[in-house]
């Protein structure tokens, strides 16, 4: 199988029509499966077809342009439509197919109908070309993440098409201050390798592990159990805030974790002296590594210059040192 992840339907332009011309073929047969939308836009036949016959859908030409573009006869793009095709249909639609295309819009709601329709292990198991724009792109990834927006009042993680594992994308990124890196640092851990993958590949870098990144260790349940206890946040990284001595049998504390976190810091600045720095790890480990520059206020929630910060799943925090030194430290709008 071939996956092309795209954040916009433009792979008939320049940039990229050099290359897609060797794999998508004037013989290939093409289908599109619109399933991205929201229900409440698309409710029956009458709605699909304002939006995707070849007559007078809106959506239309947009997504078959570009495949007209590379020689594609127009009545080999084949469509699936879910309000007149049978299941039994869709899946031969599938086998018959050389590219399938995902459109954009939502891919939770993409990764339900095809669930609804029992598409998940035909989809899985296509040997042709798989090409998706935004939200048809992230379906094609194992777990994906879908990040605050609009639409979306969280950052979340979902689950996917198993077809590209330990790969993540940000489909519409544009933010600076992930670009122009020198350097990039990541734990062990596959959600974290996946967020340094893509940012890696972002920057044309190759991307470093360390364990000393890694989430802190919970250790013995039943000891965390029993000092959660009647803690009003039910969050342990917050209450270790608290209390920075405490640790579980096989455990760590805060202080262990802010140790080996500023033993790689201390490391890092040293060797990279005047570099960006891009350095992924995961929530707890932050908190507790923040403890060396912030103080801990009466909700339990780290303030650093009286300023408090929301460290959450996921956040972005620029660092900036001078001689070793933090000089700033400001949260980021994701």
């Amino acid at each position: 199988m071939v996956n092309l992840l795209l954040s916009l339907n433009n792979f008939d332009e320049n940039w990229c029509y050099s290359i897609l011309k060797n794999i998508i073929k004037d013989n290939h047969n093409v289908l599109i499966i619109p399933f991205s939308y929201d229900d409440n836009w698309l409710k029956d036949k009458n709605d699909w077809n304002r939006a995707f016959s070849s007559e007078y859908g809106t959506h239309y030409k947009d997504i078959v342009s570009p495949f007209l573009s590379y020689g594609i006869n127009e009545n080999n793009i084949k469509w699936i439509n879910q309000f007149v095709d049978s299941i039994d249909l869709m899946k031969l639609k599938i086998r018959n197919s050389d590219i399938l295309f995902f459109t954009g819009g939502y891919p939770d709601k993409m990764m339900a109908k095809f669930q609804k329709y029992d598409l998940v292990h035909e989809l899985e198991n296509f040997n042709g070309i798989m090409i998706g724009t935004s939200a048809g792109a992230m379906v094609q990834i194992r777990e994906y993440h879908i990040t605050k927006d609009s639409d979306y009042e969280r950052y979340s993680y979902y689950i996917g098409l198993n077809i590209i594992k330990d790969f993540d994308i940000e489909v519409h990124f544009e933010n600076t201050e992930l670009q122009n890196l020198d350097v990039i640092w990541t734990s062990n851990y596959t959600r974290a390798k996946a967020t340094a993958k893509y940012i890696a590949y972002k920057n044309n870098l190759q991307y470093n592990i360390d364990k000393r990144l890694s989430e802190r260790k919970l250790g013995n349940m039943d000891d965390l159990a029993k000092f959660m206890n009647n803690k009003e946040t039910r969050d342990p990284s917050r209450e270790q805030l608290a209390f920075p001595e405490f640790k579980t049998r096989d455990g760590e504390s805060a202080n262990d974790t802010n140790k080996r976190m500023n033993d790689f810091f201390n490391e890092i600045l040293e060797k990279y002296k005047g570099k960006r720095i891009a350095v992924i790890s995961h929530g707890g480990t932050i908190k507790f590594y923040l403890l060396s520059f912030c103080k801990v206020n009466e909700r339990l929630n780290l303030e650093y210059k009286e300023n408090e910060l929301a460290i959450n799943s996921p956040c972005l925090l620029k660092m900036t040192f001078r001689k070793n030194e933090l000089v700033n430290l400001e949260q980021m709008k994701l």
